[in-house]
């Protein structure tokens, strides 16, 4: 049996996953499309003190999977937390928020053109709400609901080679109310150099168009010397502005 919330935001994805089947890729490699149908039952451990393992372990967690691939696929998820737990840092802490629902769409797509040509594609949208909580303040804090990865790859008999890869982060609410937002970004990085038989010469650029975006962002309160009461608001860690590095590679 898969567990699914019923709600608008199930049907839009249901909608796109179903318009997605239809769309007609072509599979080199095996000619046909192949389908095939997974539920999978299980506990969902992350990154938790020994400690609160067994706690994890008896609150239970399950996942369930609808899944359509090809060499290139599409997936719908859906995980349900009967209890999560969250990391408090000013505390350093784990402790619990109550039930979650995510649910979303998973779509990969490799391609290529041509011998030296490569495009691969990653999108992935996420559904994440507290179920316990009421509406309007049962957003998960930093939950991504939409990034996606793509990027061109060429790889020349000669030895020449490059690459352009972008990355995007929507914004995505920092508290549960969504009244801070932490700002999603678009960064874009290329790779480019030339390999002649055991040595190698080539340039790598961090964020080609030079960027402003924030890396790491969470909300929390702080109070300066010149303010009365602390205020909560987002705390960042500023991302890698425009940044270049030639290199020589030999190898052995």
């Amino acid at each position: 049996m898969i567990t699914i919330l019923i709600n608008k935001s199930n049907k839009l994805i249901l909608t796109l996953a179903f318009i997605l089947l239809l769309f007609p890729f072509y599979d080199q490699v095996l000619g046909e499309i192949l389908k095939f149908f997974n539920f999978d039952p299980g506990i969902f451990l992350a990154d938790y003190t020994p400690q609160k393992v067994n706690e994890i372990i008896r609150s239970g967690s399950y996942v369930d999977s609808i899944k359509f691939r090809w060499l290139e696929y599409i997936a719908y998820w859906n995980l349900y937390l009967e209890q999560e737990f969250v990391y408090v840092g000013d505390a350093g802490i784990v402790g619990p928020s109550g039930k979650t629902n995510r649910q979303g769409l998973d779509l990969s797509y490799r391609y290529q053109p041509l011998s030296w040509l490569f495009w691969n594609l990653d999108i992935n949208y996420t559904h994440a709400r507290a179920i316990e909580e009421a509406e309007g303040e049962n957003f998960i804090p930093l939950a991504p609901d939409f990034s996606f990865v793509t990027g061109l790859n060429l790889n020349f008999k000669s030895g020449l080679y490059g690459s352009v890869n972008v990355r995007h982060m929507n914004s995505r609410p920092a508290n549960e109310d969504n009244s801070i937002v932490a700002e999603g970004y678009t960064v874009t990085d290329l790779n480019m150099g030339y390999k002649l038989r055991k040595i190698g010469f080539g340039i790598q650029i961090q964020n080609l168009l030079n960027t402003d975006w924030n890396e790491t962002q969470f909300a929390t309160e702080s109070r300066l010397q010149n303010e009365d009461q602390p205020v909560e608001e987002i705390h960042f860690t500023p991302g890698t502005p425009f940044f270049l590095k030639a290199l020589i590679q030999f190898s052995f």
